[in-house]
């Protein structure tokens, strides 16, 4: 009779084993209902897929694709999908859980969700509208996904440097503010700045705009008083050298630094800001205060004859 029991009890463990479980107030985990005390029901019994196997909410094994484009080059700077034509990004993703994937450009971020555990790489290439790729394919990023899901999705970030565009060509409207030691218009610079000059340069050359307007520094102009300088319009795309001279009522230059920058595609660029160093000896260090030696009232020795 025993030899009966245990096969039969056996297959009604099973059997129960196998069901969705049912909660109180008749919710059944695994239906694909969230009711009654359920925080969740993804409809089946796997326990790390964000719904536990008795229906409570879990953190996710997810990661956060995010993409920046010469966001390297200057600080506070970062190119936009529009500004050089990028329609689609391609992330090809290696690892626990290839996948291929097409996103608009303009979104700036993906999430993947329910990756399995182990490690990824990604590559991306961005596209035009009409599917030329735009870069060589040559960014990446890696991520590792835990065994045990983690309180917040991982990140990766790509970033396209200029050196992976194949396209070059874009022109776009450069923004600047320019401060003086720390001074934020001309006229309260010490000494007071009257006129200005600039150069961009590239590769030791001079830049010219699409207009021809040579960005050399050779013409000073009055210094600009606001926040923002006019832009210079339909300058070439990519890195650049920048140098700023500030001269005073003479003529004579009493503010000079040189920074590296980078002209956007586009007419929708950050204006980036530009603090120049003053050609004082002493400027913005402090007196050591150190007393000055004293002047003795003694009388001057006699010449010797």
């Amino acid at each position: 009779m025993s030899r009966l029991v245990t096969p039969l009890a056996t297959l009604v463990l099973a059997l129960a084993l196998a069901l969705p479980s049912v909660a109180c107030g008749g919710a059944v985990c695994g239906d694909g209902v969230a009711e009654g005390g359920e925080a969740c029901d993804d409809g089946n019994n796997r326990d790390d897929d964000r719904c536990s196997n008795s229906c409570k909410v879990q953190q996710s094994r997810s990661a956060q694709i995010i993409w920046t484009m010469v966001a390297q080059n200057v600080p506070g700077f970062s190119e936009t999908c529009t500004g050089v034509s990028a329609s689609k990004i391609k992330l090809e993703i290696t690892g626990a859980q290839p996948m291929d994937l097409d996103i608009d450009c303009n979104y700036s971020q993906y999430m993947l969700n329910d990756l399995e555990p182990g490690d990824y790489a990604v590559k991306a290439t961005l596209f035009s509208a009409s599917g030329q790729a735009l870069t060589k394919g040559q960014s990446m990023a890696s991520f590792t996904i835990a065994q045990v899901p983690s309180g917040t999705p991982v990140q990766a970030t790509i970033n396209f440097p200029f050196g992976d565009f194949v396209r070059t060509d874009y022109v776009g409207d450069w923004f600047y503010g320019i401060s003086w030691a720390g001074a934020a218009s001309c006229s309260t610079a010490i000494p007071a700045v009257t006129q200005t000059s600039l150069r961009l340069e590239r590769d030791g050359q001079p830049i010219i705009s699409a207009t021809g307007v040579t960005i050399d520094g050779l013409t000073p102009t009055a210094c600009f008083e606001g926040e923002h300088a006019p832009a210079i319009n339909k300058l070439p795309w990519g890195p650049a050298e920048l140098t700023i001279v500030g001269l005073d009522a003479s003529g004579t230059p009493q503010f000079r630094e040189s920074f590296p920058t980078f002209i956007g595609a586009g007419i929708t660029n950050p204006s980036l800001a530009y603090d120049v160093n003053s050609l004082a000896p002493d400027a913005g260090v402090p007196d050591a205060g150190v007393a000055d030696a004293a002047v003795s009232d003694a009388p001057a020795a006699p010449d010797v004859p």
